[in-house]
């Protein structure tokens, strides 16, 4: 008899959120041997409240002068 050894290809995909609070995603494929990451960008809270009081006080700037 003889043994039949085969692979089975497989695709495994990690996300996680990397310190700089952006989500990191790597794709392990074992048929090609690669490896592919792509980084996606998270916009911190904070930064949208300070944009959101920004255009708060423009809209209020505007208002007074009459504009």
């Amino acid at each position: 008899m003889k043994k039949i050894i085969g692979l089975i290809g497989a695709l495994i995909s990690l996300g996680y959120l990397s310190p700089a609070l952006s989500a990191e995603i790597m794709d392990f494929d074992n048929l090609t041997n690669t490896v592919q990451t792509a980084v996606i960008a998270i916009p911190e809270p904070a930064t949208m409240v300070l944009v959101g009081l920004g255009l708060i006080g423009l809209s209020g700037l505007q208002k007074k002068t009459g504009k």
